[in-house]
């Protein structure tokens, strides 16, 4: 625009030369033009600025994150002259990046002209958005004056987490619930009276077998009880410290956390996920209903700078889960606590391309390094940990 005017005034002070030099009518109607223009169109494009709007076609969006989506935008001319052009600053992701950034967007419209945009985006992260057309600007034909005005429509958007999967998750909880309840039954049969040593056809047996037989009906379901199919996963959702990128370190932690949680829900386990120290930072996950519930939650939750609690009952569930991306001290030493009554997971999100500073063969817990974001990774990680258990 810069270049329009120099050329305009360089175009008019030869114009004003041309005047001196040939003392004509067609200079002077020449140079009157040069002069009187520059009011004129700014008059124009003044009352231009007034009758123009432009406004996204919808109010809400909701899209998986990392995925191609349209946003429409409506122009629209209510002057009798022509818009041209018009220029839209607008603040959209960008499809290329997948990060929020201001476009420049130029549009010719007729007179009492309409017109609709669509323009290809990407959000690369999960989360809560706004979307704003920022600034709506008109020009003359020859591009030296211009008009802004602010624009206000906003866009609000919210890009869920992908739906990951944990392979064969069913059996894996089969397969290690089952070898807790070995190792936590062997000492515990000798309480039942049903396999205590009497001698046969004495009294005293069939007397003791009438005494205690509600007993060992209540000992039985108490002992049952004590090894429910439920699952509890421990959420830290802040990205560790040496990570890259913190949104998406953050965004893995919460995906992988789903990622049990859905499994849990689909096997029939009972889980609960908790991802903060205060009361509102616990969800349950027990039916498909509450688990849509949670996953609209970790959609839009931001890292707040809490951790879960460490100090957590053994023995309530069969599964625990931990999903972080800072593998501490004291989350390795509450998974061997842990481990000793019951399957214990610890996923560690790892994108900083750096080895953990844990053997997973020393430990008695399954260790998951999660090197990278997305569907393969979490499956790679976990089928190592099995393999490797």
């Amino acid at each position: 625009m810069a270049r329009n005017r120099l050329i305009y005034i360089f175009a008019a002070l030869l114009s004003f030369a041309f005047a001196i030099g040939y003392k004509e009518q067609i200079s002077a109607v020449i140079l009157a033009a040069f002069v009187i223009y520059p009011l004129f169109a700014w008059l124009t494009t003044l009352a231009l600025s007034r009758f123009v709007s432009a406004d996204f076609s919808q109010n809400s969006l909701r899209a998986e994150k990392g995925t191609r989506f349209d946003i429409a935008v409506n122009v629209r001319n209510r002057f009798i002259l022509p818009c041209v052009p018009m220029e839209l600053l607008c603040g959209l992701p960008d499809e290329d990046s997948g990060l929020v950034a201001e476009k420049k967007i130029f549009v010719t419209l007729p007179p009492l002209g309409k017109a609709t945009l669509s323009m290809g985006c990407r959000n690369r992260y999960r989360g809560r958005y706004r979307f704003d057309i920022r600034k709506i600007s008109v020009f003359d034909p020859l591009r030296i004056i211009r008009i802004t005005k602010k624009g206000k429509s906003e866009l609000n958007a919210v890009f869920v987490p992908r739906r990951l999967e944990i392979p064969d998750i069913e059996y894996f909880c089969e397969s290690e619930i089952l070898a807790v309840r070995q190792q936590n039954s062997a000492d515990s049969r000798e309480d039942f009276s049903h396999v205590r040593d009497y001698i046969p056809g004495e009294n005293v047996q069939l007397v003791h077998w009438k005494l205690t037989a509600k007993q060992d009906e209540i000992m039985i379901k108490q002992f049952d009880g004590s090894f429910d199919r439920r699952a509890l996963i421990l959420c830290g959702i802040n990205a560790g410290s040496n990570e890259r990128d913190p949104l998406l370190c953050t965004d893995t932690v919460i995906e992988t956390a789903i990622a049990f949680a859905r499994g849990f829900s689909e096997c029939g386990i009972p889980a609960s996920v908790e991802f903060g120290s205060t009361a509102d930072s616990f969800c349950s996950v027990t039916n498909q209903a509450e688990f849509e519930k949670f996953f609209e939650l970790m959609s839009v939750i931001a890292p707040n700078g809490e951790s879960f609690s460490t100090e957590k009952l053994m023995g309530e569930e069969a599964v625990l889960v931990i999903v972080t991306a800072a593998l501490t001290d004291d989350i390795i030493a509450l998974a061997d606590r842990a481990a000793s009554e019951e399957a214990v997971i610890v996923a560690y999100v790892n994108l900083s391309g750096k080895s953990p500073e844990i053997n997973p063969e020393n430990e008695k817990f399954i260790f998951m390094n999660i090197c990278g974001a997305g569907q393969d990774y979490l499956s790679e990680a976990f089928r190592e940990a099995v393999a490797e258990d």
